[in-house]
């Protein structure tokens, strides 16, 4: 069923649509998406005492959002709320934001990693992990 789904997806998107004007708004959306995820997890980060790096992190993850955001705009252009060439801009941006999670994470991941092999038994690497991912790391 996804692969229709995707196909009829990828149909609708009108590419030459406004032309330039598309992408100057997939790329401020982009810009406002991340920026506003980085921004409000970085907050967070502050309130709950995390460590250095680990609200950055959060907030890269939390950038993976294509899937749902193909299906809303899909949704909002069958009811007639957004033009196409809106539905190409939030199209480019939603995949262009899933599509940098994964070189801005990993040299995260192998820090991670290091530290993990760091921590020596495997138990203590799952306790500094989920102490790490919960937000209330401790120094050791």
């Amino acid at each position: 069923m996804r692969p229709f789904f995707f196909l009829s997806t990828g149909l609708r998107t009108n590419w030459s649509v406004q032309g330039e004007t598309v992408f100057i708004a997939a790329a401020a959306l982009l810009f406002a998406s991340i920026a506003g995820k980085l921004i409000g997890v970085q907050i967070a980060g502050k309130i709950l005492k995390w460590e250095p790096g680990e609200a950055s992190f959060i907030g890269w993850l939390l950038q993976t959002k294509a899937l749902i955001m193909i299906i809303f705009v899909n949704v909002l252009l069958d009811k007639g709320l957004i033009t196409s060439a809106t539905f190409t801009a939030l199209l480019l941006m939603a995949v262009a934001s899933t599509m940098l999670t994964v070189p801005v994470v990993s040299p995260k991941l192998v820090r991670m990693k290091y530290w993990r092999y760091r921590a020596g038994t495997e138990r203590e690497a799952e306790r500094r992990l989920y102490m790490y991912t919960m937000g209330q790391s401790q120094r050791g």
